[in-house]
Parts: C-alpha cells; sequence; structure tokens
C-alpha cells in the first residue's frame, strides 16, 4: 500500500506542470494495493511485479477507464471493462495501474500535444517535449512517478521518448508482445506493444514477463494475393483474431519461447540471465528500489 500511496503522493506534486498524466483514479488503485496486501498476508504469491505501481498509455484498455486516443473524436468513449493483453499480463504479475499517460492524437506525431489534455513537458526541460507518441509514458517514468508504464511504437514511438527522457527504448519484434486490445489507429501492420523502464535491467524483467502468444504469430499467417504477392503483414490473421477472448495469464518466458536464434536479438546477455535466475521477489525489489 505505501509503495502506492508514494507513486500518487508524486503524482500529485509533480504532475500538474508535467502533465503526463490524463487520468488516475486514486481510489481503484488503493483497492487494488489493498488486495495486494491482503494476499500477501494470507501467504500468497502475486507475481514477479508484486505492488509495482503501473501507469498505461491512453491506447490500451484499462477497466476503469476510457480510451481516448488524445482524440476528441473518443472524448466519451465508453469506460472499458477488460483489459488489453498487455494489461492484464501486467496486472496479473501483481502491478496496481494507477492511471493513463496522455499521447498526442491517434498516437501519430512524435511530439505529445493533443487538443483534449494539451502539451505533455520534458521533466529534464519542462520547456522541451518528451517526444511521442509515448510520451506521456516516458515523463511519468522519467520524473520518478512510477517506474513502469506500457508504450507502443510503429515509427518510434518508444525509442523517441526513450531517447529525449534518457531512458531505454525497445521495440520488439511483431507478434513478439500480443496484441489483444485495441491498437493505436496509426501505422496498423507496424506498431508493437511494450513498456518504458528507467534501467535495461528493468526492462529484461518485465519481458519476461509480457513476451509470448496468445494468438496465431503473424508471420504464421501467410495469405496470398494474386500474381503470388504477400499480404501486409498479418492483417487478416489480426482481423480473424479479434473479438478472442484477453487471457490474463502470461504466456512463456523468453526462456521456453522464442526465435530461432535469440542470440542475434541481444538477449542472450548476463543481465537476462541474471534476471532469468532472479527469484520473483528479487525482481520486484529491482524494479522498487530505485527512487
Amino acid at each position: 500500500m505505501s509503495v502506492v500511496e508514494q507513486a500518487l503522493g508524486r503524482v500529485d506534486r509533480l504532475d500538474p506542470a508535467l502533465n503526463a498524466f490524463v487520468a488516475v483514479d486514486r481510489q481503484r488503485a488503493l483497492t487494488q494495493a489493498a488486495d495486494v496486501d491482503a494476499a500477501l498476508a494470507r501467504g500468497e504469491s502475486i507475481g514477479p511485479l508484486t505492488a509495482v505501481p503501473l501507469a498505461v498509455k491512453d491506447t490500451e484498455d484499462t477497466i476503469g477507464y476510457r480510451t481516448t486516443y488524445g482524440s476528441l473524436i473518443w472524448r466519451d468513449a465508453p469506460i472499458a471493462e477488460r483489459d488489453s493483453v498487455l494489461v492484464a499480463r501486467l496486472r496479473a504479475a501483481g502491478c496496481v495501474v494507477i492511471g493513463k499517460t496522455n499521447t498526442p492524437e491517434l498516437a501519430a506525431s512524435a511530439e505529445t500535444e493533443n487538443l483534449l489534455f494539451g502539451a505533455t513537458r520534458n521533466p529534464l526541460d519542462p520547456s522541451r517535449t518528451p517526444g511521442g507518441s509515448s510520451g506521456g509514458s516516458a515523463t511519468a517514468v522519467r520524473a520518478g512517478m512510477v517506474p513502469l508504464a506500457t508504450a507502443s511504437d510503429g515509427g518510434g514511438s518508444i525509442r523517441i521518448p526513450a531517447s529525449a527522457c534518457g531512458l531505454p527504448g525497445f521495440k520488439a519484434s511483431l507478434g513478439r508482445i500480443p496484441d489483444g486490445g485495441p491498437r493505436p489507429v496509426d501505422w496498423p501492420a507496424l506498431t508493437t506493444r511494450g513498456v518504458l523502464t528507467r534501467t535495461v535491467e528493468e526492462l529484461l524483467a518485465v519481458l519476461d514477463v509480457i513476451v509470448g502468444p496468445t494468438r496465431p504469430i503473424y508471420a504464421r499467417c501467410p495469405h496470398r494475393l494474386s500474381g503470388g504477392r504477400s499480404r501486409s503483414v498479418g492483417n487478416r490473421c489480426r482481423r480473424a483474431s479479434r473479438g478472442a477472448p484477453v487471457s490474463a495469464t502470461a504466456g512463456p518466458t523468453r526462456a521456453s519461447w522464442r526465435p530461432a536464434e535469440p542470440q542475434s536479438m541481444g538477449w542472450r546477455t548476463s543481465a537476462w540471465r541474471s534476471s532469468r535466475s532472479s527469484a520473483s521477489s528479487t525482481q520486484s525489489r529491482t524494479i522498487l528500489g530505485r527512487r
């Protein structure tokens, strides 16, 4: 509970000047934190990210929040009744959602500003932009309001804010992190889910929770057009999979599900092996231990 209260307190102090968050539900976050405390008191194992405060980019469905994409078009969108796969996996691992972060309209700009919520500021220099389109998430993490935030990347929407705010930025291959739930409406065949953290070590620990398929992998769904040309990556597969149940269960970790040559993707590092061998509680302490 105290960890979530501290995060909410930092949001109260810092966000008025930075505008990283578009919605914060204090009572819902405290209730979820209390549930985590009660489970721990009963001796239950919650997950490797127990009580880690989580911010969610406003392109992901999150129970109890609207998904507006930073657009006036969706300002009155219905309240989400289920989490996207990414949010569900993080929540199942023990994360506590405290709010949603700003994004440019339709997640389609390298600066985070829109008519609905205004501009987000860079915590390193509030006169400058944190980049986009995951600028709200980058600001929230870099300012220390939360240690972890969801993000997405089609043409740089994780990597640009990470660079602008001094964070590690990683765009996963298509299909590596599940695509369940709504998508940013830009870059429909290029956008991938992801997260922003403060360090590479934390990023690796979180990847163990969120990678792994729940639906057909795009590369395994070949569809041919007349003349033998391949259809754009996974579009028909994605349409065919819409409406499938969203699983809150984390998929296989990198140890049990990986491409043929994971070494070529830079994941077989000493830090990766260290994070795989650590106990769940150690991973949680790693993410919560820095300020």
